[in-house]
């Protein structure tokens, strides 16, 4: 199982793309009205935020909503009921307010959340492709006592909480998911790139949208790449990640291409000497 966490300013837009206009599975709403429509879910949190504006008015918040993202594995929420995500939903919520250090220990006594006395819902997605079910979660940064829930590194609160939960279940580490999802972007980038007769952008991003990615490349202003990113699932990966020694940079990507290329021509060429060498007996 895997999370991922970060605070938005945009929480109207991801109240809509969390509930797909309605059309997602409601697995739980706290502190909120029961079926509410989703802007109606937004416009009770954004009245509640109203009630505190004169305390933040020296400092407002502008990122308003903390957008969370947690995904176990097909096996690990296998048969599950709306029932079990909900319970799922509140064991990870519990688990996210305990964490005070990041999971490398570096950040020690962080503020914990108050996400259980904060407005939040919780909707059901599956991922188009793969039909993974992922729970996307959209809180209030106003816990009900009128107090901000602190962000620093609630993207590695998410982590830390997510490992907690793999080790009570015996489920896979996020890390482990991770560099195996490496491994695997890797090995299909090399793929590809062993199937260009040139290198072009535009074929490199086709293929690998082809095998279910979601690619999202940088240009500068003369259009030039200057960085591109690789999405599975929730996960997005840079491509600095990607490779050995950075090998699938844009800066480094065409000469590894080549290398490929020369190496598939030798091999070709070795296999085509060995053929002749072969006497055939009638």
């Amino acid at each position: 199982m895997i999370a991922t966490a970060r605070p938005i300013a945009h929480g109207q837009a991801m109240t809509n793309y969390a509930t797909k206009d309605f059309r997602a599975d409601i697995v739980k709403v706290n502190l909120l009205t029961e079926d509410l429509p989703p802007m109606g879910m937004w416009d009770e949190m954004v009245l509640h935020m109203n009630r505190f504006k004169q305390k933040f008015a020296r400092k407002p918040i502008d990122k308003t909503s903390i957008r969370i993202e947690v995904s176990p594995s097909m096996n690990e929420s296998d048969g599950w009921t709306l029932d079990d995500w909900r319970k799922f939903t509140e064991e990870f919520v519990d688990e996210l307010d305990q964490v005070t250090k990041t999971p490398d220990g570096k950040h020690k006594n962080l503020v914990p959340t108050n996400t259980r006395n904060s407005q939040y819902f919780a909707a059901l997605h599956y991922d188009a492709k793969s039909g993974i079910p992922h729970l996307h979660l959209v809180v209030n940064r106003i816990d009900k006592d009128g107090n901000i829930n602190d962000c620093h590194f609630i993207g590695e609160r998410a982590v830390a909480a997510a490992h907690t939960i793999n080790q009570r279940h015996g489920w896979k580490d996020p890390m482990e998911i991770r560099e195996e999802y490496l491994q695997q972007i890797t090995d299909d980038c090399m793929d590809i790139l062993k199937s260009l007769s040139r290198f072009d952008w535009a074929d490199y991003a086709a293929l690998l949208t082809k095998r279910g990615y979601k690619v999202k490349i940088q240009r500068d202003k003369e259009n030039v790449v200057r960085g591109y990113s690789i999405k599975k699932g929730n996960s997005s990966f840079k491509s600095s990640d990607l490779g050995k020694g950075r090998n699938l940079m844009p800066t480094k990507i065409e000469d590894t291409w080549k290398k490929l290329l020369h190496n598939i021509i030798i091999l070709s060429h070795r296999r085509i000497c060995l053929l002749g060498q072969i006497k055939v007996v009638p």
